[in-house]
């Protein structure tokens, strides 16, 4: 999943700069300093943390510090009036998708963005693209909301979207879906009570129309 536009920002700047990024992301969050940018990821955890170099490259590096404590996944930049080999050495073992250097080039974005894109697909790309931007992740087996909120499910709701997001068919029956959820069970008891009963209570943790029904043909996830 290597689109910026599925992906939220919180960026360390001012209107000019978020004007000159708003169009490659989902939102931006724009706050004045690192340490309303790490309040505001610990609230919101983006994806995407632009970092500022304005009041030092230590002060950036402790907040890129306190993200990489317990979070690999997002993409750190760090952005600056001026770029020092010598200083940048500090932030190596921060695995930052990149440098930028005030005033913006566009081939060093171009660069840049690319690197963020690569990093983001190593940890975002066995994910689908839901109703209103939710998320759900095929290999991790994890639903994410459009806030890039995990939303917890049951073992069998697991299954379920397991099933759908992995299909090929538009839809999948109703005996495919209790078979493969209840197993044996489901061959000597009438399980589809409880399969319509599962997908009332998952319907609820997603947007609206995200789980269509059809007539004699069974369920479809919305996916885009």
């Amino acid at each position: 999943m290597g689109h910026l536009s599925l992906h939220n920002l919180i960026l360390v700047g001012n209107k000019e700069d978020q004007a000159y990024f708003q169009s490659l992301f989902q939102s931006i969050h724009l706050v004045e300093n690192n340490e309303e940018a790490l309040q505001k990821y610990e609230e919101n955890e983006a994806t995407v943390v632009f970092l500022s170099c304005h009041d030092g490259m230590n002060n950036a590096v402790k907040t890129a510090q306190k993200i990489r404590e317990h979070d690999r996944k997002t993409s750190i930049v760090f952005i600056a009036q001026k770029l020092s080999s010598a200083k940048l050495i500090k932030a190596l073992s921060l695995h930052l998708s990149g440098c930028i250097q005030k005033p913006f080039k566009e081939k060093e974005l171009d660069k840049v963005f690319e690197n963020i894109r690569k990093d983001l697909a190593l940890f975002y790309g066995h994910r689908i693209n839901l109703v209103n931007n939710y998320q759900f992740d095929k290999e991790a087996l994890v639903l994410y909301s459009d806030k890039n909120k995990e939303i917890k499910l049951t073992k069998n709701e697991i299954k379920f979207m397991k099933i759908m997001s992995h299909s090929n068919e538009p839809y999948i029956s109703t005996e495919v879906l209790e078979h493969t959820i209840w197993e044996e069970e489901s061959a000597h008891a009438d399980c589809n009570p409880r399969l319509k009963h599962l997908i009332y209570v998952l319907r609820k943790k997603l947007p609206k129309r995200s789980i269509l029904n059809a007539y004699q043909q069974g369920y479809k996830l919305v996916t885009g």
